[in-house]
């Protein structure tokens, strides 16, 4: 296939330095670029009728990791290219086998963005945040735009355990008037990822300038929440495109919930047979 689109043939040339070497491997994937993301390594050995320890080889001196590392790169390069709406890029296929490797591509991401966070998880801190939580009076969660969802996840599954969660979702009128009636001593955690709201920053700013301490919950030490953290927990959240990853924001949160319950097991659990009492009273659940 011949490509008119010179920029996306040189990224994907710089992407790959080894050229004399790996030529053909390099040309494979200039020319299959929008099947590359949503191939195995099985498939990509097999169409390059490749060894298993040439494709190692290949991928190691090019300072990947796996091939699933190679595949996301090729994937950044296409979604940085999509919003010049190139027809290049235009797919109209529609059918179960395309849909499955979309979903095949997602699970892949997720499982990489999971087993990194099991692996560079700064346990310390998690023990610390998770002490933080139990010993404030209150705590505030914040969240904007796409972590507007981890925001309510964590109010509703916190509070169900027995904390008293407050959260804000915006940095509106609204959100300000009711920071003033909130407990001074109160403990704020924050998420935030790119590309980290402004809202958000806002709302950190002032709990900074009031003297709260402050909690983040983000992907690198770059990011902006941490200049107004105490200390801050970093999570992967790589995504594919313009969609948003949760995975591991919703692992973290689930993991506190879990060991505060053990930790506190007789009231968390009095709580939830509370709970469950007043659920069936009110005929809450089907």
């Amino acid at each position: 296939m011949e490509f008119e689109n010179i920029k996306l043939i040189n990224l994907i040339s710089n992407l790959i330095k080894t050229e004399a070497e790996f030529e053909d491997i390099k040309n494979y994937i200039i020319n299959n670029f929008k099947e590359i993301p949503y191939m195995n390594y099985a498939q990509f050995i097999k169409d390059m009728s490749l060894s298993q320890e040439y494709a190692d080889k290949f991928l190691a001196e090019n300072g990947f990791n796996s091939f699933s590392e190679l595949k996301m790169k090729v994937t950044e390069i296409i979604f940085d290219m999509i919003h010049n709406n190139d027809d290049l890029f235009v797919d109209k296929s529609f059918n179960k086998e395309s849909i499955k490797n979309i979903l095949s591509l997602n699970i892949e991401v997720e499982e990489n963005n999971m087993r990194s966070m099991l692996s560079s998880i700064d346990q310390d801190k998690l023990c610390e945040l998770i002490s933080d939580i139990i010993n404030s009076p209150e705590v505030i969660i914040i969240g904007t735009r796409a972590s507007t969802t981890l925001a309510h996840y964590s109010s509703y599954m916190l509070n169900k355990i027995g904390i008293n969660v407050k959260k804000i979702t915006s940095a509106g009128t609204s959100s300000f008037d009711n920071i003033q009636n909130f407990d001074r001593s109160s403990l704020v955690i924050a998420f935030g990822f790119p590309r980290y709201p402004m809202e958000t920053i806002k709302i950190l700013n002032y709990f900074t300038r009031k003297n709260f301490k402050i909690i983040s919950i983000t992907d690198n030490e770059k990011s902006p929440l941490c200049n107004f953290s105490s200390y801050s927990l970093f999570v992967k959240a790589y995504s594919i495109g313009y969609t948003d990853s949760f995975i591991n924001g919703l692992v973290l949160i689930n993991t506190i919930a879990l060991a505060i319950g053990k930790i506190d097991n007789k009231k968390v659990i009095k709580r939830l047979n509370d709970f469950e009492e007043t659920a069936k009273s009110l005929e809450y659940y089907f």
